[in-house]
């Protein structure tokens, strides 16, 4: 497996610039920073203590994430 990784500042184009490279080279695009979004976000709704890191342990075993991609991109 090839995986490339495109370091950058904030609102530089990364996942754009990522995009199109994944395309041109027939490759599949996983935005992790996405990945880390939901993350995080799951860990507010959850009321999930950041500083305790058996709480945050727990919830990452417990949490589900189904991605799936269509035409190399995911959904």
């Amino acid at each position: 497996m090839i995986s490339i990784a495109i370091d950058g500042t904030s609102g530089s184009g990364k996942s754009s610039i990522a995009s199109v490279l994944a395309d041109r080279l027939n490759f599949v695009h996983l935005n992790t920073g996405e990945l880390y979004r939901a993350i995080a976000y799951h860990s507010v709704m959850q009321d999930i203590d950041y500083t305790d890191e058996n709480a945050v342990n727990k919830m990452l075993e417990d949490t589900v994430i189904d991605v799936s991609f269509q035409n190399g991109s995911e959904q």
